[in-house]
């Protein structure tokens, strides 16, 4: 028995694996935005453009008034930056920037992947205003400044295409400076390049329903204008911190159970979290005990474990979560289906049975309470009815006999 178990749980994982690898044969799409601006041409974002060359992902570019959301969901990953000033004005006739930033955070929130990089005034042209996204909006632009690592845990710290150690700067000379998410995670900062006096988060990461973000004012690392240099930065550091960026959004943190309904077990399949990351797994917030005992990431962030139903006369949906050792998390849900099934049908009127022996005489009942007198008129009457024809019946006796005597004589 134990044989044919490890057997079956042997067959499992390795199922499991299969499953993993299928999801993630087909290849990510990305979309760039097109920023519009007057003096440079969409050729804009080289940072951008050679990173998703290099991870071999393709991509459009696409202008913001043509967008809906249905366009969006055709895309894996789609890079914002500062959409600019100079929308034209026959632009802005068909471009709502609120109808646009409430489109992107849906998009976001339905699973898709989002860079933003906002800035360079607030204003489109003389009408139009910069949307925030997820409470990403601009504030000031132009500070001559170093990007510092506060974060080196978090994955796009962490490579895979370059690490980046706690308290590195990295020159990164115009910056805007923006609000965040008040939930956002912060990686980095800005510090100025001479004093070193900060001025607020340079680059957060966030998540919002099923969906990623990533947001900095890093203007000259993510739009830069050359392919080698820009305004003194070395365009081939940012490019692998880009690449680090764009892998983690695409890496999705996705937990199945298969099967997702039962009452014994099931196998939790998960890809997109920590590289070579201890994960925990609970049941409705109760940690569990896996097969294999200690479940860690392999080195691309993908696990299979399997769990028994704790309890299988609580029926209904139960939420299974899976937690990597960065924080990193996913749910699924699992149903428990009863075990007896549905109820079957009436079945026939059986014969009837012979009757039963008679049962035991029962006890004696209770004596009754005695009646009320009879009132005088009622003895009257009484002795009419009855002494009158015993009379009468004696009466015709003697008659009877006299006549006999009379005759005998």
């Amino acid at each position: 028995m134990k044989k044919m178990l490890t057997l079956t749980t042997i067959g499992l994982l390795c199922f499991s694996s299969f499953l993993i690898n299928a999801s993630q044969a087909e290849p990510a799409r990305a979309l760039i935005i097109n920023a519009k601006w007057n003096d440079v041409p969409s050729a804009y974002y080289p940072t951008i453009s050679t990173a998703l060359g290099e991870l071999g992902i393709s991509y459009d570019i696409l202008n913001p008034e043509t967008l809906t959301l249905n366009i969006l969901r055709n895309y894996d990953f789609v890079f914002i930056p500062s959409l600019g000033p100079y929308i034209p004005p026959e632009d802005l006739a068909i471009y709502n920037p609120d109808v646009f930033a409430d489109m992107v955070e849906q998009y976001v929130i339905e699973g898709g992947s989002l860079m933003f990089c906002p800035g360079h005034g607030i204003v489109y042209g003389e009408h139009a205003r910069e949307p925030p996204i997820f409470d990403i909006e601009f504030i000031e632009n132009h500070r001559i400044v170093d990007f510092k690592v506060t974060d080196d845990t978090h994955p796009i710290m962490q490579g895979p295409y370059r690490t980046f150690s706690l308290g590195e700067r990295i020159y990164a000379h115009e910056i805007d400076t923006q609000t965040f998410p008040a939930d956002a995670r912060i990686l980095g900062v800005f510090v100025d390049t001479a004093s070193g006096a900060e001025y607020g988060s340079g680059l957060v990461a966030f998540t919002r329903g099923t969906g990623k973000g990533v947001a900095s004012g890093l203007q000259i690392g993510w739009t830069s204008s050359g392919p080698a240099l820009s305004n003194g930065v070395p365009a081939e550091e940012w490019i692998k911190f880009t690449e680090n960026a764009i892998t983690w959004l695409l890496s999705a943190r996705r937990i199945s159970v298969v099967p997702h309904a039962g009452f014994a077990s099931t196998t939790v399949l998960g890809s997109g979290f920590s590289n070579d990351s201890t994960v925990h797994i609970t049941w409705d917030g109760v940690v569990m005990s896996t097969v294999p005992y200690s479940v860690v990431t392999d080195s691309t962030g993908n696990f299979s474990a399997m769990i028994s139903v704790p309890d299988q006369n609580v029926l209904g949906v139960h939420i299974v979560n899976a937690t990597d050792a960065s924080g990193n998390w996913a749910t699924a849900t699992f149903t428990v289906v009863n075990m007896t099934g549905p109820p079957g049908p009436k079945g026939d009127t059986g014969d009837v049975g012979t009757q039963g022996p008679i049962g035991p005489q029962g006890p004696r009942g209770e004596n009754g309470t005695q009646g009320p007198p009879e009132s005088p008129g009622d003895v009257q009457e009484l002795l009419i009815v009855v002494a009158f024809p015993t009379a009468v019946s004696i009466l015709a006796i003697c008659l009877a006999v006299i006549a006999l005597l009379k005759k005998a004589s």
